[in-house]
């Protein structure tokens, strides 16, 4: 009788697969459906994400909260807000899982290679911070909280640096992975 190993190679693809299907949902939810970014543009046409602003200032965060409107403010806090607490997980899911399969690839016992990618939800925690902040700032819009977006715009800056950081790592191994051959029978 074959015993269930869950960290398999073949399981963590299937787990990749998973996540992946549920990424696109939850783009699909966030971006485009009522629920999500689609209902505050009905209230709001010029809105963006206030989470997706390059380079983030206060003057941005305040010319945002501006655009959005009353409407599209509580809209946020209802709504948007709570689909961006579990979003960051969901898009973070993807590369951990990947990240597993590169490194038991490499020969790394699966549980160091487990441990690992763990490391890529990092980007999820500093999303989490920068999700608090904003939360502080449309909550209490229009008295500024200048405090509460010099809080988000680092946990911004360190969400982009360090999903950025992992992302690329993992593509670069995995390039030198398939150049080097440096695929081993996994542990």
């Amino acid at each position: 009788m074959k015993t269930f190993e869950p960290f398999s190679i073949k399981n963590a693809r299937v787990f990749l697969f998973l996540t992946l299907i549920l990424l696109v949902g939850g783009i699909y939810v966030f971006i485009y459906s009522d629920y999500g970014m689609g209902g505050m543009l009905k209230l709001a046409p010029d809105a963006v994400l206030i989470d997706t602003i390059q380079k983030p200032t206060p003057q941005k965060y305040n010319q945002v909260l501006q655009s959005m409107g009353e409407g599209g403010r509580a809209f946020y806090l209802k709504n948007i807000h709570r689909i961006d607490t579990i979003f960051p997980f969901i898009y973070t899911m993807p590369m951990a899982s990947y990240a597993y399969l590169i490194l038991s690839g490499l020969g790394l016992y699966k549980k160091k290679a487990l441990i690992i990618s763990f490391f890529f939800f990092i980007p999820a925690f500093f999303d989490l911070g920068e999700n608090y902040y904003l939360y502080r700032i449309v909550s209490n819009y229009p008295k500024e909280n200048l405090e509460s977006m010099l809080w988000a715009i680092k946990f911004s800056n360190l969400k982009g640096i360090t999903r950025d950081l992992l992302f690329y790592t993992l593509i670069v191994v995995k390039i030198l992975q398939i150049g080097f051959g440096f695929v081993t029978k996994n542990r």
